[in-house]
């Protein structure tokens, strides 16, 4: 019994020290000298897709998207090595996207510590451990026209049915070339909300199964792949008229912008890998012996600062 009790006593220890090693998901800023050093690495954030990524607001200004906020609360938990939406465009579709992956373009940084710099696509996804992608709404959305007097939508289903399934083949293209310039990269996809709440209620069921089709299409093309899906509509439908505020405009409140950006934060929290799987590895040696390696750590006082709670 003792000899039993003294193996599970060293796996028990053995395997609670390999969890909080794994999984930091409460985390502060310092604010004094007993940070230790971490193996966490601050996050270089890369933002792609169309105007919720750009920032359009629901007056159809530039201003902030969902990844000013993200990266906005990384930097405010010390989390944050820099942020580029500067690859994101109002209008982008799926193709546009992939497109820009395949030609290597350049364009300005814009985001935090690095607004300005002129920076190829290749480079920005290389040096990135995290991509967030929006595309695929304007596929559909193009196949849509509201008539202005009446509020009744026209649309040839055939022609969205044929959008909907191009999305996931390109976003299929999308991840594999994102993978193939960083396999180490963590993606996560942002799934849509319905951008027409206000139509009349007879035409509600229709407009579901379409956005229900965007995002299973979407789905399907991250199939086979570490990418992670951040749906968005629930949330969104739980206040439209703060977060979608105005009727001839798809895009969100500022309000709106933040709650996509929690749900982002949220996944992270969830499934970002903090801690580079090969921090500490263990080795067992017999019943009652393990060999522990681990990598060398960040001074947090020298660097960004992070403590555990």
């Amino acid at each position: 019994m003792n000899r039993f009790m003294k193996k599970f006593g060293f796996i028990f220890v053995l395997a609670l020290l390999l969890q909080l090693t794994a999984f930091p998901l409460q985390f502060q800023a310092a604010e004094t000298d007993a940070a230790g050093p971490t193996w966490v690495k601050p996050v270089n954030y890369l933002a792609l897709g169309d105007s919720l990524a750009y920032g359009i607001s629901s007056e159809g200004m530039p201003g902030k998207g969902y990844p000013d906020f993200l990266a906005q609360s990384l930097k405010d938990m010390k989390m944050l090595s820099a942020s580029n939406k500067g690859f994101a465009y109002p209008g982008f579709t799926a193709p546009d996207v992939l497109k820009d992956l395949n030609d290597n373009v350049t364009k300005p940084s814009v985001g935090i510590h690095q607004s300005g710099q002129n920076i190829a696509l290749h480079r920005a996804v290389q040096e990135a451990n995290l991509i967030t992608i929006s595309v695929g709404a304007n596929d559909m959305l193009k196949h849509i026209k509201i008539d202005p007097a009446t509020g009744v939508p026209q649309y040839d289903m055939a022609q969205i049915a044929a959008a909907i399934q191009q999305v996931g083949l390109e976003y299929n293209q999308i991840l594999k070339a994102i993978y193939e310039i960083n396999p180490n990269v963590q993606v996560y996809v942002m799934g849509y909300y319905n951008p027409f709440p206000t139509l009349a209620a007879d035409y509600q069921p229709q407009l579901a199964q379409l956005l229900a089709g965007l995002n299973g299409s979407i789905q399907a093309g991250m199939q086979g792949t570490s990418a992670v899906f951040v749906p968005t509509s629930e949330q969104i439908a739980k206040d439209y008229k703060t977060y979608l505020p105005n009727p001839a405009n798809i895009h969100l409140s500022e309000a709106g912008y933040k709650v996509v950006a929690d749900a982002f934060g949220n996944q992270l929290k969830a499934t970002y890998s903090w801690v580079p799987k090969d921090a500490l590895t263990a080795t067992l040696k017999g019943e009652d012996t393990a060999t522990l390696t681990w990598k060398p750590a960040m001074d947090t006082k020298k660097s960004w600062g992070m403590a555990f709670i």
